[in-house]
This record gives structure tokens, sequence and C-alpha cells, in this order.
């Protein structure tokens, strides 16, 4: 979210969007999101960096195995306006074979923000094949074949994930 957005409380329902002048007759409740700054000595070099791709191959070597720092560092590249170069350094994250479903939930997520569908639904079946018994593996797959334009596709998966989970309790 940039910061001139806000998240207005109308009518117990919250929405999104750009800040609007209103008169005090006007105004609802309302909550400013800053953009998230990670404050991380790694993202404070690259910053300061003259040449911010070197400094974060430099940085590399120190938090290979530290997925938040490919997160980060993706993050501030796609907000520099270089989206290749951010999905280059996410891909590292696929690249560290974890089998952990939230940071791959994660991951696929952050593909599909930048639109990069085809990708993010690959991961979204890997983690249906991780994590079966959850629903909001199929619901995050769905939304993303949805996002994609298959809604068919997107269709199918939610209805076999609701008739799998009929009388079942969902997990723990």
């Amino acid at each position: 979210m940039v910061e001139d957005e806000v998240i207005e409380q109308q009518n117990g329902f919250l929405h999104g969007g750009k800040k609007k002048d209103k008169s005090e007759t006007e105004r609802v409740s309302s909550i400013q999101l800053n953009a998230w700054d990670p404050q991380t000595p790694y993202m404070t070099e690259i910053k300061e960096a003259k040449n911010k791709y070197e400094a974060y191959l430099a940085l590399k070597k120190t938090y290979a195995a530290t997925p938040s720092f490919y997160l980060d560092v993706a993050n501030y590249f796609v907000k520099q306006g270089d989206k290749k170069l951010g999905l280059r350094i996410l891909s590292n994250i696929a690249e560290m074979k974890v089998q952990n479903h939230e940071l791959i939930r994660i991951l696929a997520h952050r593909l599909e923000q930048l639109e990069y569908y085809d990708l993010a639904i690959a991961i979204y079946e890997e983690v249906v094949k991780i994590r079966s018994e959850e629903p909001q593996s199929f619901r995050d797959l769905s939304l993303c074949l949805a996002a994609d334009k298959q809604y068919q596709k997107g269709l199918d998966i939610i209805y076999k994930a609701i008739k799998k989970t009929m009388g079942q309790p969902f997990p723990r």
C-alpha cells in the first residue's frame, strides 16, 4: 500500500482506497498504512550503495539462508522499478528447496502480487500437494487462477476443496 492510501470503515465494513479530502461532516474512521520499510542492516547497506545490485550480491553471501533477506531486497528492487530483477532475487527462495509450506506460500503470494501468475500457480500447486488437508491451500490456488482469468479451473479447484472438507473438522 502506498502512503496516500487509507482503509476506511463505513457501516461496519473496511474499504481501501486513495485519501480523499473530506469535510468534517463526511469524515469516517480511517487508518493510514505506511509502506513497509524493513530497517535492517542489509537494506541500509543496499540503499546507501552506489551499485545496489553489487551490494546485494556481496550481502547474499552472508544472508544466503535467510528468506526474509530475499523478500526485502526483491521488494526494494521492484519499488525501484526493476520487476525482473525482483523476480530473479525472489527465485532464490525457490532454490532453497525448503519444505516449509508457509514460506512457499509467501513466495507464491509475492509472485501473484507481481502478476507472475504462471509461476505463482505452479507454486500454489506444490502447496496443495504438501498441505492438501488445509482448505487455504486450495483457496489460494483458486484465487490465483481467477486472477489469471482461468475462472473455470479456479472454480473446479475450490469445488474440490469444498467436497473434500465437507463434514471434516479443519486442521488445528
